[in-house]
């Protein structure tokens, strides 16, 4: 697929030289469309652009993000332009870099561009993760309707009826309302390992809330590529554990919506993170190991 002349255009506003070369990129989960190009000057930018209004938003919602924080663990800016409905973000060419699995240090470097994010104040107008658990927690939603969860076969029901009063106490202990900076989707689709450190893309999901969040999910990715993480100092962890187990396992079992492409290797992605979760949460929690069926 080449780049609309509209792209082109919004490229060439953003850089100040017109692109002569391009790659089409399949990466991603919603419908925004990204390109590697060559400009005339002999630069390389990564280029994501999109009409469709969900997808749009999320480009948009990214800039502003990446517009209002700088850090060695985000890809550096070019800019952003919308040209004739086409909301476009260019931003530097990381092709070059290292792109987990496998993590070459076991997550060090991921573990500590985490705590920098923890550490930067996060920029005004960021969403907050609401106080509480409006909708409960993920493994009291997946008592109130097993059948879905348990067609996964990732685990019995005679196992979830011994386990899941264990998994919904531990994970009402993890906190997701607080003033820290997330990025709020990290996996290792979203890391790459440059010069630098280690570098987190694709922020259209960042928000305001407790910095565990973000710590667990970085911790999940080193254990579901196989690794061992590093130690680290954390508060809770099997609440979080529970926490990542019981959304992995609720999420595989939830009709996807529209804006969602690839549903079918998200929802592998969901359920290969489950197996990585539940273990980890078992461990933590002194749980027997999830008997499948």
């Amino acid at each position: 697929m080449n780049p609309p002349e509209a792209v082109l255009e919004a490229i060439t506003s953003v850089t100040g030289v017109r692109p002569t070369s391009w790659r089409h990129v399949v990466a991603g989960h919603t419908h925004a469309e990204k390109w590697r190009a060559e400009l005339a000057d002999g630069r390389a930018v990564f280029v994501k652009a999109a009409t469709e209004p969900s997808a749009s938003a999320q480009v948009e919602r990214e800039a502003a993000v990446l517009d209002a924080v700088a850090g060695p663990y985000m890809p550096t800016v070019y800019g952003a332009a919308t040209v004739d409905g086409w909301a476009v973000l260019v931003l530097e060419d990381l092709t070059s870099a290292h792109w987990p699995p496998p993590y070459p240090d076991g997550g060090e470097a991921l573990l500590e561009s985490v705590k920098r994010v923890a550490d930067t104040t996060p920029p005004p107008g960021l969403e907050r993760r609401p106080e509480g658990r409006p909708f409960g927690t993920y493994w009291q939603r997946i008592a109130d309707d097993p059948e879905p969860v348990l067609a996964h076969g990732r685990f019995s029901a005679t196992w979830f009826e011994e386990a899941q009063p264990i998994l919904h106490a531990a994970e009402s202990a993890a906190r997701l309302a607080g003033d820290d900076f997330l990025h709020d989707d990290v996996w290792h689709g979203n890391v790459c390992y440059a010069e630098r450190g280690a570098v987190l893309i694709d922020w259209a999901s960042a928000q305001v809330g407790d910095h565990r969040v973000d710590l667990a999910y970085a911790l999940l990715s080193i254990r579901s590529t196989g690794a061992t993480p590093p130690r680290v100092d954390f508060a809770d962890e099997a609440a979080y554990a529970a926490l990542l187990a019981g959304a992995n396992a609720f999420q595989a079992a939830q009709p996807v919506d529209q804006s969602i492409k690839h549903e079918s290797v998200l929802r592998a992605g969901w359920l290969h993170d489950l197996e990585f979760a539940l273990e980890w949460a078992c461990e933590l929690l002194e749980l027997p190991a999830p008997c499948r069926k």
